[in-house]
């Protein structure tokens, strides 16, 4: 029974991982301008298997008939959110980008997840909604979980497609689920022979896999499916130290692939961002295939801006919820869902800078004051997302600098870290602003 036990917990952590616990809110404002363009998020619903899928577009144009589209697929425990990062590389190429929560994921209704193995038919009705909204190509952008469906999706017969898929790009998808699992148990330390973890997949979690969602592990082996991927060329990015989905599956992937295709094994784990050499092949691969007018976005020319860990949206601090005048000391609350700007004195939220991939850093929720901006509350603030490698100080350094520039002032000091949000952010808060 014990042991029964150990595998159902083992099971669990397969077909029901935690969902993103995101707020519709943490997709930022329903427009945004990058480069002088302004762009709008359009939010619908799609029914897939009974199930109804939240989505998300954003887009330049008020229509997206004729329109080319990226599809975005999140990792198995993400969202749409994850699509947030793309969006400053992939809107500025002319292209439309489409994410949402797969079943069983984020805001999505729905109880399991699948490891891909159904979320194929969810990629089906997202291209089937596009076509019918007019999008004439799309490329694929899937990760984990996405990169897999996308794959199964694929290596079924091209003449069901509803859209023509023109790219495809597979970041951390596996080969095998069986082997997979044989690995996932590995890192959880489970401390048992090869032989025994292999009895007890087959003998149980198969069986519990066949009983709650319909498949077994045997049914789930994406390289035996990548041959029949024809004439769709493909990129399998990998990080080389990724312990959740370990760099041999994208190999396996890669070398079984029938279309054209590319492996690249870049520095980092399962959710390291990727550098910029691995996001300008993939902007590139996409810029080609759908045939898009002018040249690729030069990723490289703003390298500086990502090493400096700043990725910026651009949005309005509404006038209305801050006090009348400059304020002179910001104050940045620093957490694992994300940062929030507040007033100086009453510290009051002003606006929250949601970025769900700050959940995977171990140096949060300290509370940062950054002093000697001033008019910031008649000015544009930035998001901003951190990169590989880059404290996270630093990163709001960039960003505030470029912030204040903007508004023709002067660059603040270095930000000062004054304790934890939860202990010792209001204490210290109050003693920095008394010193004042």
């Amino acid at each position: 029974m014990a042991e029964n036990d150990g595998w159902r917990s083992f099971l669990h952590l397969l077909i029901r991982p935690e969902r993103d616990p995101y707020q519709v809110a943490d997709l930022g404002s329903m427009s945004l301008t990058l480069g002088g363009v302004s762009y709008s998020r359009t939010d619908f619903q799609v029914d897939s298997r009974g199930h109804m899928l939240e989505c998300s577009t954003w887009h330049s144009a008020a229509s997206l008939e004729g329109s080319s589209c990226v599809l975005h697929l999140h990792s198995s425990s993400g969202s749409r959110c994850e699509a947030l990062q793309l969006l400053p590389f992939l809107l500025p190429m002319g292209v439309s980008v489409c994410s949402f929560d797969f079943t069983g994921c984020g805001k999505s209704e729905g109880e399991y997840v699948t490891l891909g193995h159904d979320e194929q038919h969810d990629v089906e009705n997202m291209l089937e909604h596009l076509h019918a909204s007019g999008v004439a190509n799309v490329a694929i952008w899937g990760r984990d979980l996405g990169a897999v469906a996308a794959i199964m999706y694929l290596s079924r017969s091209q003449a069901s497609r509803p859209l023509p898929v023109q790219a495809l790009i597979c970041d951390s998808a596996y080969s095998n689920l069986e082997d997979l699992c044989v690995e996932f148990a590995d890192e959880q330390q489970m401390h048992l022979p090869g032989f025994v973890v292999k009895g007890g997949l087959k003998v149980f979690v198969s069986k519990e896999l066949n009983r709650l969602v319909h498949f077994r592990l045997s049914d789930m082996k994406p390289v035996s499916r990548v041959r029949s991927i024809k004439n769709i060329p493909a990129i399998f990015l990998h990080g080389e130290n990724d312990r959740v989905v370990r760099a041999r599956h994208s190999r396996k992937l890669a070398s079984k692939y029938g279309g054209d295709k590319e492996l690249l094994l870049v520095p980092g784990k399962h959710s390291t961002p990727r550098p910029i050499g691995a996001l300008q092949a993939c902007l590139a691969l996409i810029h080609s295939s759908l045939d898009l007018e002018g040249t690729v976005p030069a990723v490289a020319a703003r390298a500086s801006e990502q090493q400096a860990g700043v990725s910026r949206f651009i949005c309005e601090i509404p006038k209305a919820d801050v006090a009348a005048g400059s304020l002179r000391l910001i104050v940045l609350t620093v957490s694992s869902f994300g940062i929030k700007l507040l007033t100086p004195v009453q510290e009051e939220e002003i606006q929250a800078f949601p970025f769900q991939h700050l959940k995977g850093w171990k140096a949060s929720d300290d509370a940062l004051l950054i002093a000697g901006i001033n008019n910031a509350n008649e000015g544009v603030t930035r998001r901003f997302l951190t990169s590989q490698g880059q404290e996270i100080l630093s990163a709001l350094q960039n960003c505030m600098r470029a912030l204040v520039e903007a508004k023709g002032g002067v660059v603040p000091p270095t930000p000062k870290v004054v304790g934890s949000a939860s202990s010792k952010g209001k204490s210290s808060s109050s003693s920095s602003k008394s010193k004042k």
